[in-house]
């Protein structure tokens, strides 16, 4: 199957990192000044990105793996500032938008599995679309889930329809996660559930964690009539469930990363050279710090989980106030499962997902004032045109990826989702890196 059949959700994300992210810088620009020692930890890490990425194969369009998570950041910042500043109204628009996408996408999926399966055949990978595999949908769909509620919390309580769409939507998500049997989305699952038993004294907590059990049960009961039927029908595929013990390859995976990285210590291999491992037919690790490690060294990880540490210290000496606001609580938790998950994934590649988690950020950091930043214009002028020449530049490595990958490639090549890195590390490469 064509790389083309799953990369439909990537261009989408290209147009929102560029013209959003680009939008956004202006904000980051603004916030660079409160925090100066971790605005250089953060320069320091994306120079030491870019080093490693010059290092292992000179100037590609490869770095376009560096400038992403750049512009996450930037389109962060900038929807935590938008959704911190926008009347209900606006917010409650926003959140119809992206319930009305979600219920439009579950939809089909109902509808196509229930075609599939009156013709007699059932697998769980016709559940999902748009996901290259079902683990990488399990990420998305666990994030949504945990979303859910603070999407309705733009509603009044009167909104009755909102509660149920809500809730219909978290009941067929729950299916979708036990028929997909993802054990890294599971357990993610639990510890947002272990964190908020916690903190269950709170009501908006013991809320939240109910509207969750609410929809595991009901999915274990979709769940159980979907095996009913079936068993009664002749219905063909249906995968039988792993050991619990079976580690699916991941130690393997884990193994290669590990001594990769300590073959190039400092430096690493270079963003997105674990896909190009000989022999290895998938594009990461399915651990992220293993795969950071391999791909840029053991300085530049331990600098990016050094920010993560203190980031997470912030959060949870917040944790109170967090956790008692409508929306902070849905994304901590997002933040939490995605942090979890993303050690037995490669989640942070995954579009669908990385929109959730800017939404979370978002819903995080209105739990403080966050009043608009008084730029100066030199200042709102350098940023603006900052923000777009770091796009203009990511548009034109994506683009150039695109025109020089062979239309017929198979779905491993799948830039910074799926690696296929090896063409531009090998000599042979050498006149693509460059061109």
């Amino acid at each position: 199957m064509s790389v083309q059949e799953f990369d439909f959700q990537r261009w989408v994300e290209v147009f929102w990192l560029v013209f959003a992210g680009a939008l956004s810088f202006p904000y980051l620009v603004a916030r660079w000044a409160d925090r100066p020692v971790l605005s250089v930890v953060v320069l320091a890490v994306v120079l030491g990105a870019l080093l490693s990425a010059w290092h292992a194969y000179g100037v590609s369009f490869l770095w376009a793996a560096v400038l992403r998570p750049v512009l996450y950041i930037s389109l962060m910042v900038g929807f935590g500032h938008a959704w911190a500043g926008s009347g209900v109204s606006l917010k409650r628009a926003f959140s119809a938008t992206v319930l009305f996408g979600l219920g439009v996408y579950l939809l089909y999926s109902v509808l196509g599995a229930a075609a599939l399966a009156l013709s007699g055949v059932f697998s769980k990978v016709y559940l999902v679309f748009g996901f290259s595999n079902v683990n990488h949908a399990a990420g998305f769909l666990l994030a949504t889930l945990l979303i859910l509620p603070g999407l309705a919390s733009p509603f009044p309580a009167e909104r009755r329809a909102v509660r149920h769409i809500i809730n219909l939507l978290s009941v067929w998500i729950a299916f979708l996660l036990l028929a997909i049997g993802s054990r890294g989305s599971f357990l993610a699952w639990l510890v947002v559930a272990g964190l908020c038993l916690l903190h269950r004294h709170q009501k908006q907590v013991s809320g939240y964690l109910r509207g969750q059990l609410v929809a595991v049960a009901g999915g274990l009961l979709l769940y159980g009539l979907l095996r009913i039927a079936l068993l009664l029908t002749s219905a063909h595929a249906f995968p039988s469930a792993r050991p619990l013990t079976e580690d699916s390859g991941r130690i393997e995976l884990y193994l290669k990363a590990w001594n990769g990285a300590l073959e190039s210590p400092w430096l690493g291999h270079g963003p997105l050279s674990y896909a190009g491992i000989s022999g290895e037919l998938l594009g990461h690790a399915h651990n992220t710090i293993l795969t950071t490690l391999y791909e840029v060294g053991f300085v530049c990880t331990a600098l990016i989980l050094g920010i993560l540490a203190f980031m997470g210290a912030v959060l949870w000496r917040a944790r109170e106030r967090i956790m008692a606001n409508p929306v902070g609580l849905p994304g901590l938790a997002v933040l939490v499962a995605f942090a979890v998950h993303s050690q037995f994934s490669g989640l942070p590649m995954i579009p669908a997902t990385m929109l959730m988690v800017t939404i979370a950020v978002g819903f995080v950091a209105s739990s403080w004032p966050m009043a608009a930043p008084a730029l100066p214009p030199a200042r709102l002028i350098t940023g603006t045109l900052a923000g777009a020449a770091l796009a203009a530049c990511y548009l034109f490595m994506v683009i150039s990826y695109w025109q020089a990958i062979d239309g017929q490639v198979l779905q491993k090549p799948r830039f910074w989702l799926q690696g296929g890195t090896e063409t531009w590390l090998s000599p042979a490469g050498a006149q693509l890196r460059t061109r």
